[in-house]
């Protein structure tokens, strides 16, 4: 049984997305590269949506939300740099709510999005980045 919902982004999202954002920015920060400041704003999150969307519909890259069964937004995790000619490949990210990280959540939102990408995405190659400690 799954504990998440997968489902792409959407421009309704943009408040729900740009709170999970602002909560955990200092969290994000700590463990990757930071974001541009001006993404922390309405405005913000509502370009990379824009942005996220134009992606999907050029089959370059797709972004999914993470929401528990209270519907709360717990992370997110994305496929980018799409390559169809050849490879079939994409490379896998995702970025799990602070406090619920360690709860399996992201092994989760793995399976889910791996099971996207190989059926409805017909991806035939998934690539993760990985930090050496979260191995």
């Amino acid at each position: 049984m799954n504990r998440l919902a997968i489902a792409d982004v959407t421009r309704a999202d943009a408040e729900d997305l740009l709170r999970f954002e602002v909560q955990n920015r200092a969290y994000f920060e700590s463990q990757i590269n930071a974001r541009n400041p001006d993404y922390y704003s309405l405005q913000g999150v509502s370009e990379a949506i824009e942005a996220a969307i134009d992606d999907a519909c050029n089959d370059k890259g797709y972004q999914y939300l993470l929401r528990n069964p209270s519907g709360h937004l717990i992370g997110r995790v994305n496929l980018r740099a799409v390559q169809r000619a050849h490879y079939h490949s994409a490379v896998l990210g995702y970025r799990i709510d602070q406090y619920e990280a360690g709860k399996g959540y992201a092994t989760e939102a793995v399976r889910l999005v791996v099971g996207l990408a190989f059926t409805r995405l017909g991806l035939k190659r998934i690539e993760a980045d990985a930090r050496i400690d979260n191995c």
